[in-house]
């Protein structure tokens, strides 16, 4: 598994442990919980994010917002616990 698809997969793992659902929605991939929409994103010159909509109508808008990227020049474990932190704090302010 090549690096990328192994921090999509570390994500995705820690969106379902996290009691996170998955819909496409206006053809991305959201994981859902509550009223918290993530895609994330890879970039290749800017780093991996997650985009973030705290509506159904958002995110069929395509109306995300940028959470803080990580570049890519970091450690693949330094990326994936940045987002990972990040995500809880998302949560946290989703009251979730």
């Amino acid at each position: 598994m090549d690096r990328i698809k192994k921090i999509y997969k570390n994500l995705e793992d820690f969106f379902y442990a996290n009691g996170f659902k998955e819909a496409i929605i206006s053809g991305e991939k959201n994981y859902i919980k509550g009223n918290l929409y993530c895609v994330p994103i890879c970039l290749e010159k800017i780093g991996f994010l997650i985009d973030y909509a705290h509506s159904l109508e958002e995110a069929q808008k395509n109306m995300h917002y940028d959470g803080a990227a990580v570049p890519l020049s970091e450690s693949d474990e330094v990326i994936v616990a940045e987002l990972k932190a990040e995500i809880l704090e998302e949560m946290k302010e989703a009251g979730l």
